[in-house]
């Protein structure tokens, strides 16, 4: 595996048809992707803007088909992101104030940072260092063209820290999830399969 640079952010799918249109104008208009494509993928998850060339021009699209033609190849599996590996919301940090701007007598009291569950879809033989990327991701050591807020998912204070619950690395070409539907559907999309359907054989034989 290369280094990791580029890493879109993915959000829920949009919630209309205008806004799966809007988005596909407003900043999806350089991804080059073809209208069957973004149906396919609007039906899974939003493509957030990511503000840099390096994330135009075909570069998604081109991973994606990288992805589906190594479709034979690929891994879905679950990883447990322990809590000494993800960096602190920084709003755990930040004084709360009042609408006048003083600081409130009573400030929040959060939660520990807790162990994550993260789901991934990756070809089997970069699977272990898949894993070690995503703690690296976590811990936010690795620089990127732009910001993950993958830390800030694992670690959510504020409403707006749910919103990005994906993620595709473009470099070498994986996907990780906080969000097991987006996973799931996303695995049955470039391999067919349904990564949490029983073996036939485990299935008892009906009477």
């Amino acid at each position: 595996m290369i280094g990791t640079w580029l890493v879109q952010r993915l959000g829920a799918p949009p919630k209309s048809e205008l806004a799966a249109k809007a988005e596909q104008v407003f900043g999806g208009g350089m991804l080059a992707l073809k209208p069957e494509a973004w149906k396919l993928l609007q039906e899974i998850f939003s493509i957030d803007y990511m503000g840099a060339a390096e994330f135009e021009f075909g570069t998604i699209p081109n991973c994606l088909k990288a992805m589906a033609q190594d479709h034979d190849k690929l891994q879905a599996f679950e990883m447990v992101v322990e809590a000494k590996y993800i960096e602190p919301n920084w709003e755990r940090t930040r004084t709360a104030r009042t609408k006048r701007g003083s600081p409130r007598k009573k400030q929040p009291v959060h939660p520990p940072v807790a162990d994550r569950t993260v789901y991934v879809l990756c070809r089997s033989n970069d699977a272990e260092e898949v894993r070690a990327r995503i703690r690296e991701l976590a811990t936010n050591k690795i620089r990127l063209k732009g910001g993950s807020c993958f830390p800030q998912a694992l670690d959510p204070i504020s409403e707006y820290d749910g919103r990005t619950q994906g993620w595709l690395e473009l470099d070498n070409g994986f996907f990780f999830f906080v969000d097991k539907t987006m996973w799931r559907k996303t695995t049955a999309l470039l391999t067919g399969n349904d990564p949490e359907a029983k073996p036939e054989s485990t299935v008892a034989a009906t009477p």
